[in-house]
Parts: structure tokens; sequence; C-alpha cells
């Protein structure tokens, strides 16, 4: 603990009107280290009369965050982003005992996180409006973009940082006010430690509120409540699915970034070795654990031997242990209940006919990377979104029998391709909201699209479609001195 200064850390609590608040919600959340159990933080929960303060911090927060300049808006943003990569070392030590991050892992979530800072940074000033000609003689027409008003964030335990700061800095940066609630398992890196960050840099009271408590009585409050304009939500499509009816219901705006069976197609032409580089990483990634990750990798039989001989080699060399030690690239799951699960997937898949090349072996939270092979599209492994360090590869007869399998119901996050073909029927037959060629699927910028596909998720962000995202646009006409004449009858 000696290593992590983070005040958040040492004192966590609820934040709620720009003020440090102790929890009156009952028994403490106890934050624990996936990797020995050790208790990282705890924190008292926010009670109902405290969830209610922060919804009327975050109405007050609508009024302060569009009386803001652009200019202010911007250098928060800027500012925050310094403040964090000031703070590197302690971040990464933070993600490893709260998360099981690997130092790998961390570094690539702050960097996304500092990115996204600086993007949004940029989104004030390109706030426009739209002059346009109407028919009508004398009227003056235009389009306004404005702030939706207070917004809500629900977010994940896998990138707690980036997934948080995805939506918050985008929803800030273009008037917002937000209230955020981070993951009960991680909720320092993907709530509190935004809290202090804005806080630091002068984020005025009312603009942002971070609670932690029980889930269902938070997240109905933001899906009903009519303070809110909108909900962003990363996570299962089972609850993304109940919070997008429950918005629907109140006419709310809902973002929602859900999970992902996701394929990577190594068709004949491909080059065997940069395919299984790409696989390995895309499926191993913080232990397999991203919306992301490569779930499927689809082979071509002319090349399957080849690609399993090259992914086994790289199996083997990944490391797992605990994130807080060099070399470590593969570290904990985020709890047994997980590490069950995704133990359980590949171990049906086996009795069902797959072969489990190497690992596989579970101790506690920890399962070492697994390589199953001759799966097939019915097995668990394949069927469900893995969630867990464990490379599947499926065999297929020729490239059309490889293309026609990708496809899942609902459409997946992410696909990857590896091939010299073309690329525009490939492209048009994928069912995916992101496509990447010659790469693995685990990739987001700050200034480019990121997006779903049918139960993989509705809504975008980053670059000017994040800033779309949490703005709105209002028709606004003027008719001036020069008034028309109506055909109804006047007087006079």
């Amino acid at each position: 603990m000696s290593d992590v200064t983070f005040l958040c850390v040492q004192e966590p609590a609820q934040f709620i009107a720009g003020q440090w608040q102790t929890g009156e919600g009952g028994d403490p959340l106890v934050d624990v280290n996936p990797f020995d159990q050790s208790e990282v933080a705890r924190l008292a929960p926010l009670s109902r009369e405290q969830l209610d303060h922060a919804i009327e911090s975050t109405a007050r927060g609508r009024d302060v965050m569009r009386s803001m300049t652009p200019s202010e808006r911007s250098r928060l943003l800027r500012d925050a982003a310094d403040w964090l990569e000031a703070r590197q070392e302690a971040f990464l030590t933070l993600s490893a005992m709260e998360a099981g991050s690997s130092r790998l892992k961390a570094t690539f979530e702050l960097g996304a996180a500092i990115s996204e800072l600086r993007e949004a940074a940029s989104f004030p000033g390109r706030m426009h409006g739209t002059l346009v000609p109407s028919s009508v003689p004398g009227k003056q027409s235009r389009v306004v973009r404005e702030p939706m008003g207070a917004l809500a964030v629900i977010s994940p335990f896998n990138f707690p940082l980036n997934l948080s700061m995805r939506s918050v800095a985008a929803m800030l940066a273009t008037g917002n006010s937000v209230l955020l609630k981070p993951d009960q398992r991680t909720y320092l890196t993907g709530g509190l430690l935004l809290a202090e960050m804005f806080q630091a840099v002068g984020l005025p009271a009312d603009a942002l509120n971070v609670v932690v408590g029980d889930a269902k009585m938070i997240g109905a409050a933001m899906t009903s409540h009519p303070v809110f304009a909108g909900v962003s939500f990363t996570g299962s499509t089972g609850v993304g699915q109940y919070i997008g009816i429950e918005c629907a219901r109140h006419f709310k705006k809902s973002s929602l970034e859900l999970a992902g069976n996701n394929p990577m197609l190594v068709l004949s032409d491909a080059d065997v070795e940069a395919a299984a580089d790409a696989a390995v990483f895309g499926s191993l990634l913080h232990q397999g654990q991203i919306c992301m990750s490569t779930n499927r990798v689809l082979v071509s039989r002319s090349l399957y031997e080849d690609v399993v001989t090259a992914l086994e080699q790289r199996v083997r060399s990944v490391k797992a242990g605990n994130p807080l030690e060099d070399g470590v690239i593969l570290g904990p799951l985020i709890d047994r209940r997980q590490a069950d699960a995704a133990k359980q997937r590949i171990d049906s898949s086996v009795s069902q006919g797959a072969r489990l090349i190497c690992g596989g072996e579970q101790d506690g939270n920890l399962i070492t990377p697994a390589l199953l092979v001759d799966v097939k599209p019915e097995m668990p492994a394949a069927k469900e979104e893995m969630f867990g360090p464990c490379v599947t590869v499926l065999p297929f007869e020729d490239d059309d029998a490889v293309l026609a399998a990708a496809n899942v119901e609902g459409g997946a996050l992410s696909a990857s391709v590896f091939t010299r073909r073309e690329r525009g029927p490939i492209e048009q037959m994928l069912q995916a909201g992101m496509i990447h060629f010659n790469d693995q699927g685990v990739n987001d910028e700050p200034q480019t699209l990121f997006t779903g596909l049918g139960a993989s998720g509705m809504g975008q962000h980053n670059g000017h479609w994040g800033l779309n995202a949490w703005t709105r646009e209002r028709w606004i006409s003027d008719q001036g001195d020069a008034y028309r004449q109506f055909p109804f009858p006047t007087q006079g």
C-alpha cells in the first residue's frame, strides 16, 4: 500500500456535491485483490437518502456545466490528463492490486484513458451549429447543438478507468453533468480515482458525483428518475437489455456496450506467424476479460496444423501469476465466480471432444493460459463468451466454410480477418460493429468510431461520434420583423 499515493485509496468515501462523505448504507464493501484476496480498501455504501442527494447535485450541475465557457471545459480536461499521466506508477500498482491487471494491460489502459481526455478536450470547440436556408421569406433558420443535461454512467470491472473515462470525459466536455456508478469490485480505479482527479483540477462541485452501493437501487434511479436524459452502460447483454428497455420506457437515451462472441478468421492465404501473434494477444490480454477479446479463432483446414503449432509455442510462453511481479503477462480473473465459469466452459468443451493442448489449470482466481483446439461451434468455448484466458481454435474445410461460420446470432462487437483477399465482400458479410484486417480485435482509438452491432450493443463512442452521442440538436427559427401572412381570416 505504501506505493499507492491516491487519497481515494487511503480514505475511500462517496463523492457527492463536491464533498467526500462516509456512506450510510450498511456494511462496508471490501475491495479485494483478486490474486491473493488481501484487502485493498473498504468503503461504506451510500444510503437511499445519499443517492437522492447525489441526484439533486447532478441536477444542479446541469446549469453549472452549461455556464462554463468552452475554453474552461477544455482546460479542465487537459489538466486532468496531465494529472493522471503524472501518477502512472501509482496507477499501475493500484490497477494490479484491484483489477488483477498486468503492467502491460494497466499501461495500455492508462494510455487509453489519457488519450480519451485529450480527445474530449477538443469537443467544446467542435459543438457547431448550422444555418439552414428557409423557404419562408424573412425567416432565419438554424440548428443548434447543446448539452443533453444530466447523464448517468455505469462502468464495468475489466477496464474500469478507461471505460468510465470514455463516457465521463465526453459528457463533461460537451457541457453535461454526470452521476457515475463504478463496479463494486473496482470502485477505486473505476470511480473514486476519477472523482479525486477532477476535484484536483478544479471541476465545479455538482458537475460529477460518484456513488458506490446497491447496484439495483442506483441503476433503477438512473433509468427512471426524470433528471437523467441518458445512461451509458458497459457490461453484460442481459443487464444491458434491461437498462435499454427501462430507458425506453422513460424516454431516455441509452448507450450500451455489451458482450461479444468475437471471431478471428484465418483464411488459407494468411500469414501464419502474424495470425498466431495476433490471436494470442487478442485472446489473452487481461485474461480474456475484454468485450473485444478474440473468442473464436476460425482456421481454414490447409493452415490448421501450422496455426495450432504456432499458437502452442506462444501460449506456453505466456507467464501467469501475481501481476505485481516482473514478467507476468496474465494475472488472475476478477473473482472466483468468473474463474469458475471460464474453467467450466473449458472443461465442458473438452468433455465434448475438444483437445486441451496446454494450460487451463485453475488455482483460485488464476487460470493458466489455455490452448483449446478441435473445437466445434456448438461447444461452450465457442458458443458462449469465454471471458477467460483461452485461445479457442475451430477448424473448417475451406475459406467459404470459415466465412459462413463467423457470424453468430445477434452479431459481434469486433471481428478480425487474416487474409490477402479482397476486403469488400468479407466486410459486407461479417456481422460485427468493428472489423480489423490482418490485426486482432482489441482496438480502441479515441479519434475513431467504437460501436457494436445487435446484441453486442447500441451506441457510439470516440471522436465526433462521442461528441454527438451526448449532445442534442434543436431547430431554432426567427421570423424577426418580417411578419408572415397566414391563410386564416383576420380582424381589422
